[in-house]
């Protein structure tokens, strides 16, 4: 009898408790389709907002990754797995940029170090696939020299300004904010914070806070990156945190509950407007060399870079302009077929003027010069 009367009294429990356990498993996120996408560790994901973290000792990592070079400089260099310091590299010029694609609404946290402290940081791209892009540099010297501003400058910068003062086929950069303070040691360890909330930013390192709003274009979505400009960069850990567009969660075909509350509360970024830069500052050419960006000036630093003779320059500079116009074009409709096309032509015309030696010196200035902005595909 007594054994019956627990029974009774377990019963209505147990059935309470599968009851339970059966809403748990009905409310509880799928997380196997996101953790699939990613080689990171997918800390959370509600609401399309992810928090991924990165611990680049494992290789495996950077096939979240994509190299990228939105700088057009013509040096070379990129990112790699360095296994004997259980790091991610970067050497050179480019950038390496995480293949997800968030809205204006991110952060970036991660530790670094460089033998050569300058000229490294973060990069905010546009999602979208246009050229305008958010730098985050420490102790700049590259983009100083376009006009002639201090060097070793910490600078928030928009690089691709939409500015009406552009000529046509310029490229321009606004500095947003500066700064000289702290001075970097080499090899130091420092841990950098990036963060894009709406039209506001935020750079913090080594105890330094920058602030700045966007000025001279907006970019709605955008895809975190490391870059390095003639310079060093080791990563050893990175956490992203941010909200995934729809867009790209559709193409990689990841789930999400539409009906999911974002309950994360970022917080939103106080700009000191005391500290932000005039709007007559910061106006510079962005490119190798620091030239202008023009069809015409390119093509005379293709024939500067093959080194041409003066009668080269007259059968070679014709050809150089047709194509350059048209490859403009091609890019910025971005018929990928045509610019390749073009290309192949124009390699025939040119051996038709000049020797096969020579016109190869000239097809690979013509990379330099007229290569893709982005480098890479989405």
């Amino acid at each position: 009898m007594r054994f019956l009367l627990a029974l009774l009294f377990l019963l209505p429990l147990s059935v309470a408790a599968g009851k339970e356990s059966k809403e748990e498993k009905k409310t509880s996120p799928d997380l196997s389709a996101v953790k699939a996408a990613f080689q990171g560790k997918v800390v959370s994901f509600k609401a399309r907002r992810i928090t991924l973290e990165y611990d680049f000792a494992k290789k495996e990592c950077l096939a979240d990754f994509l190299t990228a070079n939105p700088f057009r400089d013509s040096a070379r260099g990129g990112f790699r797995h360095d296994e004997k310091l259980g790091v991610l590299a970067g050497e050179g010029v480019g950038a390496f940029a995480h293949k997800g694609v968030f809205e204006a609404d991110v952060e970036l946290k991660f530790s670094m170090t460089s033998r050569t402290p300058n000229d490294v940081g973060a990069v905010l791209l546009d999602g979208g696939g246009s050229d305008q892009f958010l730098l985050f540099s420490l102790a700049d010297t590259y983009f100083c020299k376009k006009d002639r501003q201090t060097p070793r400058q910490h600078m928030i910068t928009m690089v691709g300004a939409d500015d009406s003062g552009a000529a046509r086929d310029e490229t321009l950069f606004r500095y947003l904010s500066r700064s000289t303070k702290p001075t970097l040691k080499a090899g130091k360890k420092i841990d950098v914070e990036v963060r894009k909330f709406g039209p506001n930013n935020l750079f913090k390192f080594a105890g330094k806070k920058m602030t700045a709003a966007d000025r001279y274009g907006k970019l709605e979505s955008v895809q975190p990156a490391f870059f390095v400009l003639n310079s060093s960069l080791r990563v050893t850990k990175l956490s992203i945190s941010g909200k995934l567009t729809e867009k790209w969660l559709k193409r990689k075909r990841i789930p999400w509950d539409p009906e999911e509350v974002d309950d994360a509360k970022p917080g939103e970024i106080k700009v000191d407007k005391s500290k932000q830069e005039p709007d007559r500052g910061g106006r510079g050419r962005r490119g190798g060399r620091g030239g202008s960006r023009s069809v015409e000036g390119r093509v005379d630093r293709v024939m500067d870079g093959a080194e041409l003779t003066e009668k080269e320059r007259e059968r070679v500079k014709p050809l150089l302009t047709d194509y350059g116009n048209d490859a403009v074009a091609a890019a910025r409709d971005g018929d990928h077929k045509r610019l390749q096309d073009l290309k192949n032509d124009l390699e025939k015309k040119l051996r038709k003027v000049v020797s096969g030696r020579k016109a190869k010196k000239i097809m690979n200035e013509v990379n330099k010069q007229f290569g893709s902005r982005r480098g890479w595909g989405r």
